[in-house]
């Protein structure tokens, strides 16, 4: 196999990482094939200041490849999140220990522009217009316009997906004739799932023209709002859930302003935890409710920021992620962020770092040189919403 010969052998590296640059909805899960930081390494964050922090390892880091061929195999009912990534047209899953990496899939052609992996890890989502699994490859129906893309939750059955022109759409995976188009909404502009799998949690203008969230069942019927925004001009462009479904994070914007909001599920509280004059996107969560965003235009250098324990943290603003332009991936764990460091914007290749939350200014390198990242995630688990949800949606004033 050309892509396996021309890269075994390479030098081992001591990371691993994965891939969804560009896409809304990056996933998280409890558990981490990772290698943990060693107690050292914890007392050096809290006992060093950044500027005395020993040079970060700037590699280059490329895992040895293993293996004869390339296969997608299931993952198993106690299975944790991996990460996976791609070089050429080839996806490669890292080992647990990070020092080797296997190839799920070759020759993809054309090469992988976003892949998303569904909840469970054994569908995955590429382009978008592609489904792959065990059996096969199959044609989603999904086009370019089609901005916004999500799996459903708990098994990825479903591909929920929001166009150009606002309209929410519902397709079986791996049969491209079954779409439903949903009207929750006027016009939609993001989507997610909860992850217990029984509710959506759509952003958008409603019939009445009031903005916010809705909550609605699977086929888009019983929508109630959950959050409102009064603001004229507002709009929700990113909603995440923490994989234990009792957080919600989204941005809300108007004109020039963009703010990021934490809810609590099913009390219905709001916290405001940052207010730009910047686009925020690629918002992701982690289990245990931290979460990370990007910061800044894709035109020219971005940031991730990272917001855990009440403390939001500049994660490159100093140490080895400093002066690069960084988008978060996703959470390994409850407590490992993913990003991708280019040399300016948020395309391309790149290279990916983990970033703990216990010490954020000593990110470990895994991979270098990599066109994309996804995180492969293991089993979901979540709590459903139920009807207890608080009577009346929170509001929030952009102005």
């Amino acid at each position: 196999m050309p892509f396996m010969k021309a890269r075994a052998g390479l030098a081992v590296f001591a990371g691993c990482a994965l891939l969804l640059a560009g896409c809304a909805e990056r996933d998280e899960f409890t558990d981490s094939t990772l290698p943990p930081i060693t107690s050292d390494q914890i007392a050096a964050a809290t006992t060093t200041s950044t500027i005395d922090l020993a040079p970060a390892d700037q590699g280059p880091r490329t895992p040895t490849i293993t293996g004869d061929g390339c296969e997608l195999t299931p993952v198993p009912a106690t299975g944790s999140a991996t990460l996976t990534y791609s070089i050429g047209g080839s996806i490669l899953e890292l080992s647990a220990d990070a020092t080797e990496a296997s190839c799920v899939i070759e020759n993809v052609v054309p090469p992988p522009g976003e892949v998303i992996w569904a909840p469970g890890g054994n569908s995955l989502l590429i382009g978008p217009a592609t489904l792959r699994n065990v059996f096969g490859a199959f044609p989603t129906g999904l086009v370019d316009t089609d901005t916004t893309v999500r799996w459903s939750y708990p098994d990825g059955a479903y591909l929920l997906s929001v166009n150009d022109r606002g309209r929410l759409d519902r397709r079986t995976a791996g049969n491209a004739r079954a779409r439903q188009s949903l009207y929750a909404m006027d016009r939609t502009t993001t989507v997610t799932a909860h992850p217990a799998g029984e509710h959506l949690l759509i952003g958008g203008t409603a019939r009445d023209r009031t903005v916010g969230i809705w909550i609605a069942n699977l086929e888009g019927r019983s929508a109630r709002p959950i959050v409102t925004v009064p603001t004229d001009g507002a709009a929700i462009t990113e909603i995440s859930s923490s994989s234990s479904g009792d957080q919600i994070g989204f941005v809300a914007t108007v004109g020039e302003r963009f703010e990021l909001f934490i809810g609590r599920l099913p009390e219905l509280t709001l916290a405001r935890v940052l207010d730009v004059q910047t686009p925020l996107a690629a918002l992701t969560q982690s289990a245990s409710g931290a979460l990370a965003v990007r910061v800044g235009a894709c035109a020219g250098r971005t940031t991730t920021q990272m917001y855990a324990g009440g403390t939001m943290v500049d994660v490159s603003a100093s140490g080895a992620l400093a002066n690069r332009s960084t988008s978060p991936v996703g959470w390994l764990d409850a407590n490992r962020l993913i990003v991708i460091a280019r040399d300016t914007g948020c395309e391309g290749s790149g290279d990916l770092w983990a970033v703990n939350v216990a010490n954020p200014n000593l990110p470990q390198l895994l991979v270098s040189a990599v066109d994309r990242v996804a995180i492969r995630p293991g089993p979901v688990r979540a709590t459903p919403i139920g009807g207890n949800l608080a009577p009346n949606p929170a509001s929030v004033d952009l102005a």
